[in-house]
């Protein structure tokens, strides 16, 4: 992504005083793990937008690994986590993990964010637990 691009974002979000952080990831097709990052914020028209920000290359799922990643991004675009009241990710135990999950590693330096599990996924496994409790719909 061009950094003029980035740059309009991040100054945008930084107007808006207060963001919110949505992370996945998924691998690419030389599978390597990219972690998207995107941004939600409420612009000058006081309209919510999500804005992707970048991908990130990832060589691990741990939670700290993760946390990591996120801190270098968030200085690399010089943002204050400390204005993100809100993390959306998926269910996965080293994200949403209460007590070592990344969630929980981003809240105990920044204890005003919330964690809110991406309705995506959640969706995603209500479906799949559906499917599994009735054999006739999986066949």
């Amino acid at each position: 992504m061009s950094r003029q691009v980035q740059t309009k974002i991040v100054t945008e979000v930084k107007e808006a005083n207060y963001f919110g952080i949505i992370v996945d990831s998924t691998p690419n097709l030389t599978r390597i793990d990219q972690l998207c990052v995107v941004l939600r914020y409420v612009d000058a028209t006081n309209e919510p937008v999500e804005r992707f920000i970048t991908y990130v290359p990832i060589h691990s799922h741990a939670a700290a690994h993760l946390y990591d990643t996120i801190l270098a991004l968030r200085s690399n675009l010089q943002l204050d986590l400390k204005y993100c009241p809100a993390q959306w990710y998926d269910n996965a135990f080293n994200i949403s993990g209460k007590y070592a999950g990344l969630q929980a590693r981003i809240k105990s330096v920044y204890p005003l964010t919330e964690y809110v599990p991406c309705t995506g996924h959640s969706l995603n496994l209500v479906g799949v637990n559906a499917v599994e409790s009735c054999q006739a719909a999986a066949t």
